[in-house]
């Protein structure tokens, strides 16, 4: 059997030898493709849900959904908080800014991602006043 698959392999080597001596030289020819896209920026931020009480001094204030498919900054501007509020945003605490805090400072992009906003240590007159001043902003960064 080894015999007879060492003559085929004999037989198209030849073959293919005096093939390519009758043959005229192939002439080598390289393509290139490059494939170009501009994706538009599609961002999008809003709050959404209730206010709730979660305990003596703990509130939902609702839920914050975004979407982005760059990059990006998510922000939430509001009144002044009083002295001893305390700020979470998806379970982790946020440090308040006096107007404005940041709640994501670099993300990745993201679909449809919602987080829940809780504010503690006020009481809730405190925390409606502040929940009703809220303005999310979602910001692109470029790569």
């Amino acid at each position: 059997m080894r015999s007879i698959w060492n003559l085929a392999r004999c037989s198209l080597i030849v073959a293919t030898a005096a093939a390519g001596l009758s043959a005229a030289p192939a002439q080598a020819k390289s393509y290139q493709t490059r494939i170009s896209a501009q994706v538009p920026t599609n961002c999008s931020a809003g709050i959404s849900g209730s206010f709730s009480r979660l305990s003596a001094d703990s509130f939902s204030l609702g839920s914050v959904e975004q979407y982005c498919n760059l990059r990006f900054q998510l922000s939430l501007t509001h009144s002044t908080p009083e002295a001893t509020a305390q700020l979470s945003f998806g379970g982790s605490a946020v440090s308040l800014g006096q107007d404005t805090t940041v709640l994501k400072p670099l993300a990745n992009p993201t679909a449809n991602a919602a987080d829940q906003v809780v504010l503690a240590g006020v009481n809730e007159a405190q925390a409606q006043q502040f929940g009703s001043s809220l303005t999310v902003t979602i910001s692109p960064i470029a790569f």
